[in-house]
């Protein structure tokens, strides 16, 4: 006898049984696929701390889903509604850590990468390859997962900027709190030409503020792309936007997600 559509139970509870919760923006075949193999390729206490597709697991919250259920309000804030939404719906996907700064064509969603890790079985300590690193995406999420890794690419800019996604993730917070109210300075300073800002780089005294000078040229590179397509505003009122916009970013993840880290490869 043909059962009432109400009763028959979701396809999930065969696939995961009745103890999971997945994260509300998993709504893709291949997402369901990457959760399902991932959440059996992993030992079960491993689970809370590695999962990357659950929002919960026998009733206790996952720390993929406690370090980003947060609304990106830095990351989306004087943005057009499209790119809200992207930020909004993707913020257990791509709007995390400091993978949403810059926007690069043809990456990864961060989130399947650290399915991918958890499938093949690296786990902390381990060390993986990304011989085209791109934006850096599969290195900085090994290194919220605890894993070591090298990022290769043939491009200069990709190597700066997984270089600088990389760094500020440990950059003090204190001190880069309030760097937008510089724009106008650091505009300045990056304004002098190709050769004045490497030497000048090389001056310039403390890892930390070294950091916070290479991510406001990474800041500086981004609103110059925006400027070529707005007429309306100037580089120098996006870069101050665009800047605003990384320092919110970092600042929320440093204070409110690191503390999740135990160990950063």
């Amino acid at each position: 006898m043909a059962q009432e559509f109400h009763e028959i139970p979701s396809f999930l509870e065969g696939l995961f049984e009745d103890k999971i919760e997945l994260l509300p923006s998993v709504n893709e075949l291949f997402e369901l696929e990457l959760a399902y193999l991932e959440y059996h390729s992993l030992p079960e206490d491993m689970l809370l701390d590695r999962l990357a597709y659950f929002r919960s697991v026998n009733g206790n919250r996952t720390k993929h889903f406690l370090m980003y259920h947060r609304d990106p309000k830095a990351l989306v804030d004087g943005r057009s509604g499209s790119t809200k939404a992207y930020f909004e719906n993707g913020v257990f996907s791509t709007g995390y850590a400091t993978h949403g700064l810059f926007p690069y064509r043809g990456k990864f969603h961060p989130q399947l990468i650290k399915a991918l890790i958890n499938i093949i079985g690296v786990g902390e300590g381990d060390v993986i390859l990304d011989p085209m690193c791109g934006s850096g995406t599969a290195n900085i999420e090994a290194a919220l997962m605890g894993i070591n890794s090298y990022a290769i690419d043939l491009s200069p800019f990709c190597q700066f900027m997984t270089e600088v996604k990389y760094n500020a993730l440990s950059i003090d917070p204190e001190l880069l709190r309030g760097v937008s109210k510089r724009s106008t300075e650091l505009f300045e300073f990056f304004s002098l030409g190709d050769g004045g800002i490497q030497d000048m780089l090389q001056k310039i005294d403390g890892v930390d503020e070294l950091k916070i000078y290479e991510l406001a040229l990474l800041a500086f590179l981004d609103s110059l792309g925006y400027s070529k397509r707005v007429a309306k505003s100037t580089h120098l009122e996006l870069f101050t936007k665009v800047l605003k916009r990384y320092e919110g970013t970092v600042v929320d993840f440093i204070q409110n997600s690191l503390p999740y880290i135990k160990n950063f490869g």
